[in-house]
């Protein structure tokens, strides 16, 4: 998060990945990931990530819930809406 912090994002980005490759089931390393997509604007990239984080964890209710909210920025209703069904 010291990274994200100085703007370093690719550093961020590789010491996310690092870990990924060490523990793949470590949630909180996926969603900084999102969070890192976010804060640069990339939503299209926060999405892919989100869909991939609930592959392996289809019962995180906070990241469907931020899936939904993503698509509805992008007025994306149908997408939003099937996040919470």
């Amino acid at each position: 998060m010291l990274l994200e912090a100085k703007g370093s994002w690719g550093e961020a980005e590789k010491a996310y990945s690092s870990l990924l490759e060490d523990n793949p089931f470590d949630q909180v390393v996926h969603k900084r990931r999102v969070a890192l997509a976010k804060a640069q604007g990339n939503l299209t990239g926060a999405i892919d990530l989100l869909n991939k984080h609930l592959e392996t964890f289809m019962a995180d209710h906070d990241a469907w819930r931020e899936l939904a909210e993503i698509y509805i920025s992008l007025q994306m209703y149908k997408q939003a809406a099937f996040c919470y069904i």
